[in-house]
C-alpha cells in the first residue's frame, strides 16, 4: 500500500484471518496491501501478522491481518488464529480447481467449528492466470478449466459468505485494495447484514498431537512457546498441557496455560516470560 497521511481519527480495529490451500495467493495479497510489493519468490508461510490502515467514508480503520498456512501439518494449530476474528477471508486460486473444491470440503467445516458467527468473504485469487497460456494448457491436459466468476459466486452462496471477490496480486493492486476495503466494511457493518441466523459461539475442544512444539496466541500473535510436550487439549482461551505428574500454572496475557510436570523452568519468548 502506498504511504499516505491518514488524517482521520481511528474509529475501528478489525481482525481479518486469511485461510485457504497452500500457495493459493494469501501472502501475496497481504504483501501487496501492507508492503506495496509483490513477492518474487515463494516462501512457505507458517503464521504471519500484518497491519494496515484504510480510510473508509471519512473513517480510519486499522486492519490486523493474520496470514495462515494451508498445510495440513498445521491443522491443529491454525484454530488459535480464529479467536476474536471479525471476518475470515477464505481464499482459493482460480487456476486450481482443487483449491476451489477445498473451500467447501475443508475450510467451511473448519471455520464453522472454530468461529461460527464470524463473517466469511470468499476470495478468488490469481485471476491473471485465467488467460495465461501455460496455465490453460496444463489445465486442458487434465480436462479442467479455470474457475469462473459465476462458479465463485455460486460457491459463496453455498458458504453463506458475505461476498465473492476476485483479485490478482500480480497485475492489479486496485483489486487487492477492493478486497480489503470490502472486508473492512463488512467488519464495521456497512454491508447488508447476513440473513442467516448466527449460531452461538462455542469453544471447540480438540486433542492435538504436536510432539516437541507448543504454540500459543499471545499479545495478538502466534508464537512458539516451549517444546518437549506430547499432548494438548486446546480451546481458544485455555490450553492444557499433559506431560507428566505434578501441576504448575502460568498466567499469560490473553490465554491461560496449565502445565503438568515436575520440571520448574523459566520459559521466555520475545514478548513474555512464563514461569512454571
Amino acid at each position: 500500500m502506498k504511504e499516505r497521511r491518514l488524517t482521520q481519527p481511528l474509529v475501528a480495529r478489525c481482525k481479518l484471518v486469511l485461510v485457504g490451500d497452500v500457495q493459493c495467493g494469501k501472502t501475496a495479497m497481504l504483501q501487496v496491501l501492507a508492503k506495496d510489493s509483490y513477492p518474487e519468490t515463494y516462501v512457505p508461510t507458517v503464521f504471519e501478522n500484518y497491519t494496515a490502515c484504510l480510510e473508509l467514508e471519512e473513517q480510519r480503520v486499522e486492519l490486523s491481518l493474520w496470514d495462515t498456512s494451508g498445510s495440513p501439518y498445521y491443522d491443529n494449530v491454525r484454530p488459535l488464529c480464529y479467536s476474536d476474528s471479525d471476518a475470515v477471508l477464505l481464499c482459493f486460486d482460480v487456476s486450481r480447481p482443487d483449491s476451489f473444491d477445498g473451500a467447501l470440503k475443508k475450510w467451511k467445516t473448519e471455520i464453522l467449528d472454530f468461529c461460527p458467527s464470524t463473517r466469511i468473504l470468499l476470495i478468488g485469487c490469481k485471476t491473471d492466470l485465467r488467460t495465461d497460456v501455460c496455465t490453460l494448457m496444463e489445465l486442458s491436459n487434465q480436462k479442467q478449466t479455470p474457475i469462473s466468476h459465476e462458479q465463485g459466486s455460486s460457491m459463496a452462496k453455498q458458504l453463506g459468505a458475505e461476498a465473492y471477490l476476485e483479485c490478482s496480486a500480480f497485475t492489479s493492486e486496485k483489486s487487492i485494495h477492493s478486497v480489503f476495503r470490502t472486508a473492512a466494511l463488512a467488519c464495521i457493518n456497512k454491508l447488508q447484514p447476513s440473513t442467516k441466523p448466527s449460531p452461538a459461539r462455542r469453544l471447540s475442544k480438540r486433542l492435538l498431537f504436536l510432539p516437541g512444539a507448543v504454540y500459543g496466541s499471545v499479545n495478538g500473535g502466534l508464537h512458539h512457546l516451549f517444546g518437549h510436550t506430547e499432548h494438548w487439549n486446546l480451546t481458544c482461551c485455555l490450553a492444557t498441557v499433559r506431560a507428566g505428574a505434578g501441576v504448575s500454572r502460568a498466567a499469560v496475557t490473553g490465554m491461560q496455560f496449565l502445565s503438568l510436570g515436575e520440571k520448574k523452568d523459566v520459559l521466555s519468548t520475545g514478548l513474555l516470560t512464563i514461569t512454571l
